[in-house]
């Protein structure tokens, strides 16, 4: 299964990735899995559907992220990709750091051109950075400053001017 999959994938790549953990007090999964990655816990939804990802399924993962300590992120692999209506939905609420991650990411980092975890380190800077909702890994690999950022181990915090212009 697709869960199963990306946690095998962060683990190949030296990093914790849990099991969906069943809700407290029941046996339902609350989240697809978790990834522990430069100090920050993403907990992260996969879908394998032939439709793209609307942004009605967006209110899941936020809440599943609102009901834990701030600081914890969320990615969202979907591999027949999002609507534009979903990619505009992710930013409407300031401070959730959700990234997105469809087939074409997926494949360009099985094929090794780029690492899962430098993938979502890219595609976090660029939120805060840029406000882009999304960013593709090939966009990501034309781009040598997020190459740059991706590769370093760490997410810087966005520069000064970034946060001063609201991004």
């Amino acid at each position: 299964d697709l869960e199963k999959f990306m946690a095998d994938l962060f683990e190949a790549h030296g990093h914790f990735a849990g099991p969906p953990k069943p809700e407290k007090g029941t046996q339902t999964e609350q989240v697809d899995g978790s990834v522990h990655l430069d100090g920050i816990t993403w907990i992260f939804e996969s879908k394998w559907h032939k439709k793209k990802f609307p942004p009605k399924d967006l209110s899941r993962i936020r809440d599943l992220m609102h009901g834990r300590p701030k600081g914890v992120c969320g990615f969202i692999v979907a591999i027949a990709g999002f609507t534009p209506g979903a990619v505009k939905s992710v930013l409407k609420v300031p401070g959730d750091a959700i990234a997105l991650i469809d087939g074409e990411d997926l494949r360009a980092v099985l094929s090794g051109q780029i690492r899962v975890d430098h993938l979502l380190r890219a595609k976090k800077f660029s939120l805060e950075r840029d406000r882009l909702a999304f960013i593709s890994a090939a966009d990501i690999l034309e781009d040598s400053e997020l190459l740059r950022v991706a590769s370093a181990g760490r997410t810087p915090a966005p520069s000064l001017e970034a946060r001063t212009l609201g991004a």
